[in-house]
C-alpha cells in the first residue's frame, strides 16, 4: 500500500494504525509464529535512500531498526534486481530509510548474489541517567 508521510517515522505510525491488518495476515496463525517479522519496502521519505522499510513484529511491534531485518532487506533488494548490483565493482552501496534513520548498506556480490552484507546504522545517543 501506498502509505503517506513526511518521515519514516510518520509512515510507520500511519502504517500500525491504518495498515497493521497486513502485519496480522503475515505474522499471526495459520501463517505465522511468535518469533516472524515482516519488513515492507515502502518509498522513501529522504531522497539519498533507495526504499523506505517498516519492520513488523507479532504484538503490533514497530520497531525503529532491526539489523537482521535490513540484511534480509538488503539481499533481496539486491538479489531481485530492484537495487542494481554495480558492475565491475566488488562492492555496491545504497542507502535505506527507516524510523530510526538513513541506513548505509554495503554489499559485497558475486554472480547476482549477495555473499556479505554490511550496515552502518543511524546514529544512536543515550541519554544521561538523571532525566
Amino acid at each position: 500500500p501506498h502509505v503517506h508521510g513526511a518521515s519514516m517515522v510518520e509512515v510507520r505510525q500511519r502504517f500500525a494504525k491504518d495498515f497493521d491488518h497486513y502485519r496480522a495476515l503475515l505474522l499471526h496463525e495459520p501463517r505465522g509464529y511468535p518469533c516472524q517479522n515482516a519488513d515492507f519496502v515502502l518509498p522513501p521519505t529522504r531522497p539519498e535512500a533507495a526504499f523506505g522499510v517498516v519492520v513488523a513484529e507479532q504484538g503490533k511491534i514497530y520497531p525503529a531498526m532491526s539489523g537482521h531485518n535490513v540484511i534480509c532487506v538488503a539481499t533481496a533488494l539486491l538479489e531481485t534486481g530492484m537495487v542494481p548490483i554495480e558492475r565491475g565493482s566488488a562492492t555496491t552501496t545504497f542507502h535505506l530509510d527507516l524510523p530510526a534513520g538513513l541506513v548505509q548498506v554495503k554489499a559485497q556480490c558475486e554472480h547476482g548474489k549477495a555473499t556479505q552484507v554490511e550496515l552502518r546504522n543511524a546514529p544512536a545517543f543515550c541519554r544521561p541517567c538523571d532525566m
